[in-house]
């Protein structure tokens, strides 16, 4: 699914719009759905939220991103959900026990975000680099650079992994 703008729009009204309840929709078979949003937080350019889908009778939780974006000023979104494994790691912890587990390894991942998102990186360590086979060695906090195979450069907090012992 692609990038949906609306003419104008404000990034306060779009966050207002994508998590205003209860929202409609139907199932494959034409039954109406309603989706409830229990919960819902921004992360910088992420809105992340957890929503109840009920049919009926039966229902379901999902934990949902939506990518927020601007284009000739006006804001808008690119959704997703937990199921797609989206490639952003910040949701909040507490929203991974609001719905059942579709994707495992996008919850280690966030997991593994939070728990490397409070300790305190120090100049002339080596750690590794998430996702990747590669490691670097930090030359300094502000910004945030380091060696790679030699090569000075900037690198995201978020890719930053667990500390290399012996480097």
């Amino acid at each position: 699914m692609g990038w949906l703008f609306q003419t104008g729009q404000t990034k306060k009204e779009l966050i207002a719009d994508l998590i205003r309840s209860p929202q409609f929709g139907t199932d494959g078979r034409g039954d109406k759905i309603t989706f409830i949003c229990l919960a819902h937080s921004t992360r910088g350019n992420c809105l992340w939220s957890v929503w109840e889908a009920t049919n009926g009778s039966q229902g379901g939780r999902y934990i949902r991103l939506d990518l927020l974006g601007v284009n000739d000023h006006s804001w808008g979104c690119k959704s997703m959900d937990e199921s797609m494994g989206p490639c952003y790691y910040s949701c909040p912890l507490n929203y991974l026990s609001m719905a059942p587990v579709t994707n495992q390894e996008w919850r280690d991942h966030v997991k593994e975000h939070h728990k490397n998102a409070g300790r305190k990186l120090r100049v002339g360590k080596t750690y590794k680099i998430i996702n990747s086979a590669n490691h670097v060695k930090l030359t300094s906090l502000k910004p945030l650079r380091g060696l790679v195979d030699n090569c000075s450069y900037r690198i995201p907090r978020r890719a930053i992994g667990d500390e290399i012992i012996g480097q």
